[in-house]
């Protein structure tokens, strides 16, 4: 997965329009990697919707269905502690053309797989706050059912806001404690 992959026709939604929303939807238009007709937010703030609709000319939207129809890339950008109440809603809708991707810290696959009615595509990604300023440095990793074209996603939609690789899930939580720590990026560059 050397060569990023062209994600310029994906329909991406973000369940959840914080601030690592909003830093990856800056990082996806800054690389041209998305145009902002491709982005869509759901977020249950009627102000937040407004600044991301007037800062970035994307797309927002109150109803998990129609985010489901529109969007087959939907990015869990949300409190770990509020999954299951925020995505029990999307998964009647999620079909095998869905990929969801997480952002959740401390939320295993197992756990987030457990919240949906069916088997599904997933990735779990740990960005740090350096994505806020486009220099994070990610890893992710797939459950079983995501494809090789799933993971290239994944590193393309991480790689616009710093260095992501991905690792096996046990992992995760080591990386995150050395992305977090001062030197990040040196590290993470120098170990992967």
């Amino acid at each position: 997965m050397d060569e990023i992959m062209d994600i310029t026709n994906q329909k991406i939604g973000f369940i959840g329009g914080g601030q690592m929303a909003e830093a990856l939807v800056r990082g996806l238009l800054a690389t041209g990697l998305c145009a902002p007709e491709t982005l869509t937010v759901i977020d249950p703030n009627g102000a937040r919707q407004d600044f991301l609709r007037a800062q970035y000319g994307i797309n927002c939207l109150d109803d998990p269905q129609e985010l489901c129809r529109c969007c087959t890339v939907l990015i869990a950008a949300i409190k770990p502690q509020i999954a299951t109440q925020v995505l029990a809603p999307y998964s009647p809708h999620l079909t095998g053309d869905h990929l969801v991707i997480s952002i959740m810290a401390g939320l295993s696959l197992q756990s987030l797989a457990a919240l949906f009615s069916k088997p599904a595509r997933l990735i779990r990604v740990m960005p740090n706050t350096p994505a806020l300023v486009l220099s994070a440095a990610s890893a992710f990793c797939a459950n079983a059912h995501a494809t090789a074209d799933d993971r290239a996603l994944a590193l393309a939609i991480f790689s616009a806001v710093g260095t992501c690789t991905e690792v096996p899930e046990q992992m995760i939580d080591a990386v995150t404690g050395l992305s977090g720590s001062g030197k990040s990026s040196l590290a993470f560059d120098t170990i992967f």
